[in-house]
């Protein structure tokens, strides 16, 4: 999340959580997330259509 400017953590494959870097640093869940804990629950994000 250093260098992006957006990211999508992904659990088993499907988008769990999306915004930018800097609110996705800040965010405690994130971190449980990776060093272990309960999963998080799906969040459902539009797809984004091409421009």
């Amino acid at each position: 999340l250093k260098y992006a400017d957006r990211a999508t953590v992904l659990e088993n494959g499907v988008s769990v959580l999306e915004g930018s870097a800097a609110d996705l640093r800040q965010r405690t869940d994130i971190k449980t997330y990776y060093l272990g804990g309960a999963p998080l629950p799906p969040q459902h994000f539009p797809k984004e259509t091409a421009a």
